[in-house]
């Protein structure tokens, strides 16, 4: 299963979910499927890449989608 992690929209608060390991550190650019502003991760509100020890799932009880 990919990795995720869990990124809050800098400008409407909504949180969604992206692909680790093509989106996190490829200064590429994220959608945010709310308001359709599009920003790089770092500039995000809120960002959640817990896992658990395998690596590909969300840790228990890490934030999910807020809106």
């Amino acid at each position: 299963m990919e990795r995720i992690f869990w990124v809050e929209c800098p400008q409407c608060r909504g949180s969604f979910y992206c692909n680790h390991k093509e989106t996190r550190h490829a200064q590429v650019k994220l959608f945010c499927p709310f308001c359709r502003a599009r920003f790089l991760p770092d500039e995000a509100a809120f960002l959640d890449e817990r896992c658990d020890e395998g690596g590909t799932q969300p840790v228990a009880g890490a934030p999910g989608p807020r809106r």
